[in-house]
């Protein structure tokens, strides 16, 4: 939640399960990712990430400084470095069950994300633990 400049994050705890990694991977994938994308307008990109844009970094670092009890920038970049390819293999689902594209589209659209994206962070991805 976000009132003026003040974020708030509200941690429900039962409401979805699984690991933490998940979440981490899906709100990077909102505050990092989808914001900075350049296919998407500004309206599409508020309307997924649910506020504005110009917030995503910064409600990104603050929650990985209250997260990672950490103001160290070098171990958030760290983190990053560590949560992207879990974010973009989430994004490959979801491309993956979409509907409103063909099964051959999706498949250039998922090569295409793996060769550029996951096969080069994968050699240099970092064990999470928690």
């Amino acid at each position: 939640m976000i009132s003026g400049r003040k974020i708030t994050v509200i941690d429900i705890g039962s409401a979805g399960y699984g690991h933490p990694a998940f979440d981490l991977a899906s709100l990077y994938s909102s505050c990092c990712y989808i914001a900075n994308t350049p296919a998407l307008s500004y309206e599409q990109k508020r309307k997924m990430i649910g506020f504005d844009i110009e917030l995503a970094p910064e409600f990104w670092r603050e929650f990985c400084e209250n997260y990672f009890n950490t103001r160290d920038s070098a171990f958030i970049s760290q983190i990053n470095s560590m949560i992207l390819p879990l974010s973009i293999l989430m994004r490959l689902r979801q491309d993956m069950l979409r509907t409103d594209t063909s099964e051959e589209q999706k498949m250039q659209r998922i090569g295409g994300r793996l060769s550029a994206n996951i096969v080069p962070m994968l050699k240099k991805a970092k064990r999470i633990s928690f």
